[in-house]
């Protein structure tokens, strides 16, 4: 870290970048996969896990070896090889070269909330692609702290005060309503402000994905406080399957969500009819045919996950339902 220290910009940051990833393969919380004969990252589970057998390898150990800091850099320099000279897919296990687009305008990076895009003006965004945070599934702003420190005395972060990063994230707990309540108007900041930047014919695309829900109804309701309607959902696939996370019976798909500005309405209570939840019903069979039988399962618990996807986007409709004698509160119809 000394080293890197001592380096010129813009190399000092790649390669503490480069360090950085290094860090979850030498660290006292890295562990040995008996059945995979190889060591487990920090973070293979996204978890902070009490190692009881902690092992490391030689940092510096070249070609074999998972996390050696050479194969970081290795990394790097396949990542800035393909920015240079970009490939894609063939879909025959080859690749075929991509003419690379050049910029109209230098680009842009912010660091900062994403319930205070104060740096965009109304109206200037055609597309918002985003990774909302799952609720109470993972608490990103406690696994970040194990980096900030050294980031912090590589001088690549700021001095941030970690009561301060944990108090600002979106973070749920299920059973603590005033916590619920902060994540879901929260959420309904960072949308309110991709509403106010957004075109009038933008999009807004993101996933999302969890087995509670009252995941589902506050994510609608932080969608209700905009004027955005959802126009499409769709399953895709959120993990590989293999690893820990694609152990035993759990949800591997994700919900896409694609909506657009312009709902003339206010939504004062979210519901459903019952034909919107016969409609659910089917598309998740639909869905389950045309991928059971991928190698990435579509499992039962997908299934439920996709069918309060489908009412979330039918609760958030482009204009009001006139005939709501036999609605349905969304958060009776998620149950």
């Amino acid at each position: 870290m000394k080293e890197i220290r001592a380096l010129e910009e813009p190399v000092r940051s790649a390669i503490a970048m480069a360090f950085s990833d290094h860090l979850t393969t030498n660290c006292m919380m890295a562990s040995y996969a008996h059945g995979w004969r190889r060591l487990t990252p920090l973070f293979s589970l996204r978890a902070f896990r009490h190692i009881q057998r902690p092992v490391e390898l030689n940092p510096w150990i070249e070609r074999t070896g998972r996390g050696g800091f050479p194969n970081t850099i290795r990394k790097l320099e396949q990542a800035a090889a393909y920015a240079r000279a970009p490939k894609e897919p063939a879909g025959n296990g080859e690749f075929v070269s991509v003419d690379t687009i050049s910029a109209t305008r230098k680009g842009a990076v912010h660091l900062g909330s994403a319930r205070e895009l104060t740096f965009l003006a109304n109206s200037s965004v055609d597309v918002v692609m985003t990774d909302p945070p799952y609720f109470d599934n993972i608490a990103y702003s406690e696994l970040a702290q194990f980096f900030a420190p050294w980031l912090k005395a590589l001088g690549i972060i700021a001095d941030l005060d970690r009561a301060e990063v944990t108090d600002e994230s979106l973070v749920a707990c299920k059973h603590q309503p005033d916590s619920v309540q902060k994540f879901t108007s929260g959420l309904g900041e960072a949308f309110q402000e991709m509403a106010r930047v957004l075109r009038p014919r933008g999009i807004v695309a993101f996933s999302y994905r969890h087995t509670e829900a009252s995941a589902w109804h506050a994510l609608a309701e932080a969608i209700a406080t905009t004027d955005l309607h959802v126009t499409r959902v769709l399953p895709m696939p959120g993990e590989v399957g293999m690893g820990l996370h694609g152990q035993g019976i759990r949800g591997l798909w994700d919900a896409i969500f694609i909506l657009r500005p312009g709902r003339r309405a206010p939504i004062t209570k979210l519901t459903v009819r019952p034909d919107d939840i016969s409609d659910a019903d089917q598309a998740v069979v639909d869905w389950r045919e045309r991928y059971g039988m991928l190698a990435i399962p579509f499992n039962d618990i997908d299934a439920v996950a996709l069918r309060r996807a489908f009412l979330v986007g039918r609760a958030l409709p482009k204009t009001k339902r006139s005939n709501q004698k036999y609605a349905i509160s969304l958060e009776d119809a998620l149950r």
